[in-house]
């Protein structure tokens, strides 16, 4: 057994995502049908070192040689789970069942270096609703993968669990927020136009009964009409 298969067999590194996107629910290293749906690609890794909560491993060009030589002879899709459960022995099936499907791609960076992403990415009824609920149920990303442990290198790749609480620094989730239409945007400024105005006309709290309120307007309209006429001018009308 050669080092990367003791490192397989003893230890299965486990790494989970976590950077959330922006404040417009936009990301260039996630690929969506429609603003606010799930995921159709996604970044997995970029070239490079990779955080994991005082862990360092690094996917490099031999790291994406060895992942598409590992996919073509498997010759089938990964799978999505949640929280690793498909990976534990004392779950029951239910619990262990998908929650989508995916490939492996590799893209290059500006600079011509390898990047690993996930894409035709296929998502349950479950998984596509959490994804897309607000709040989200589910938000982040976790690539299960083994190294070589004499250089830290990614040389295998298992599948990917939707979770909630990654490890990995620097990848981007999976939830988006969905943009805000600009209907709503109309519709709320209308709701603080009204507020405006209803803050507006309210009358001091001392008048509480409708016949004071009444009293209270009917005086404070003469009080303008006699200033108006004092001044000879419409103008009081308007302070």
């Amino acid at each position: 057994m050669n080092s990367t298969n003791q490192h397989r067999a003893s230890s299965l590194t486990v790494a989970r995502a976590a950077v959330d996107v922006s404040s417009a629910g936009q990301s260039p290293l996630v690929e969506r049908p429609a603003p606010g749906k799930a995921p159709a690609a996604f970044r997995i890794w970029a070239h490079g070192p990779i955080e994991v909560d005082g862990e360092t491993f690094y996917f490099t060009r031999r790291s994406a040689r060895l992942l598409l030589a590992e996919q073509r002879s498997r010759g089938r899709l990964y799978s999505f789970d949640f929280d690793h459960r498909s990976l534990l022995s004392d779950v029951s099936p239910e619990a262990a069942s998908a929650a989508g499907w995916h490939r492996l791609e590799v893209r290059y960076d500006r600079n011509g270096n390898p990047e690993l992403w996930a894409v035709s990415c296929e998502w349950t009824d479950e998984a596509r609703a959490g994804l897309e609920a607000r709040p989200p149920r589910w938000r982040y990303f976790s690539p299960c993968f083994e190294v070589d442990p004499s250089t830290q290198e990614i040389v295998s790749y298992t599948n990917c669990a939707l979770t909630n609480n990654p490890r990995t620094h620097g990848i981007p989730a999976l939830a988006s927020a969905a943009p805000r239409s600009a209907s709503s945007g109309r519709l709320a400024q209308a709701r603080a136009r009204v507020a405006a105005l209803v803050a507006r006309a309210k009358l001091p709290a001392s008048k509480t009964t409708a016949a004071g309120r009444s009293a209270s307007a009917f005086e404070r309209v003469r009080d303008l009409q006699r200033r108006a006429a004092g001044a000879g001018s419409d103008s009081a009308l308007e302070r």
